[in-house]
């Protein structure tokens, strides 16, 4: 009799259970209906402009000597990248870009993508720059502007730039004119007559001195100066847009589908964890 009885018990059980599993997979229905067409009608769409900029070691690094020629090269700093990607001067020339002159009466907009833009490092050679903005255009649009100021900014701060090899073509420069004045003080002494003996033999020797580490400067600058241009080529070509934005067809947020989806599945979820936990109380009755 009580096996009986439990039988009937436990298929009274399920049978409600199923019914209450119906009414959850109901409930969970609508509110996800509900949650899909109230972000669809309130949510305004926004679109993600993607680009990436590749940088990697340049593979050959000038090694200056500071005593020398007062230069010291730079090495990238991986760690401070995202810092120049965020910087005032990077933001400046980016929203002064001529590609967004177009954009020039839509400023709120132009904040907003401003106040999205977002950038990562990952395996450690590229960053991704992202922007979003309810117009596609817009979003890529300001992204490959931001990319092309990263790409400047970072071969300002990292290896060679123009005002290392601006100071040492003035560097070089003066050395040659400090090497071609001894040599015409050289030639002067040379074609005077010849002075009595006595202090004239250590001025020539001291002269000769002077022009030879003239000559050794000027020639180790020179060296310098062409190691910087190649390095400052190279460093370029390391650092560089490796792909830029496109206009994007479907937006990135919101998703409204996978919100339905992540709603039903919690509602479902409590539902059914209520339905089984009042059917066992009433079942320990």
């Amino acid at each position: 009799m009580n096996q009986a009885q439990d039988t009937v018990n436990l298929s009274g059980l399920l049978r409600r259970l199923l019914r209450g599993a119906i009414a959850a997979g109901l409930l969970a229905a609508v509110i996800a209906a509900v949650v899909w067409v109230g972000g669809l009608l309130t949510i305004r769409p926004t679109y993600q402009g993607l680009a990436l900029v590749q940088f990697s070691d340049p593979p050959i690094y000038p090694n200056f000597a500071d005593a020398l020629i007062g230069v010291t090269p730079l090495v990238m700093d991986r760690k401070s990248l995202p810092l120049q990607a965020v910087s005032a001067e990077v933001m400046a020339r980016t929203f002064a870009d001529a590609s967004l002159a177009t954009y020039a009466d839509r400023e709120q907009e132009l904040d907003k993508a401003r106040e999205s833009m977002t950038c990562n490092i990952f395996a450690k050679t590229t960053m991704d720059l992202s922007v979003r903005s309810a117009d596609p255009q817009l979003a890529a649009d300001v992204a490959n502007a931001w990319a092309e100021a990263v790409v400047w900014r970072l071969n300002q701060d990292n290896g060679i730039n123009d005002s290392t090899i601006t100071l040492l073509e003035e560097r070089t420069e003066a050395a040659r004119e400090h090497w071609a004045g001894l040599h015409k003080q050289w030639a002067g002494k040379s074609q005077a007559a010849a002075p009595p003996a006595g202090g004239s033999s250590f001025e020539a020797d001291r002269l000769a001195v002077d022009i030879e580490v003239a000559r050794n400067l000027y020639f180790a600058l020179s060296q310098a100066l062409e190691q910087a241009r190649l390095s400052r080529d190279v460093s370029r070509e390391s650092i560089s847009v490796s792909l830029r934005a496109l206009p994007q067809d479907r937006p990135s947020n919101p998703q409204p589908r996978r919100y339905a989806a992540m709603a039903g599945l919690i509602i479902f979820s409590v539902s059914l964890f209520i339905v089984l936990v009042v059917e066992l109380s009433r079942l320990e009755r």
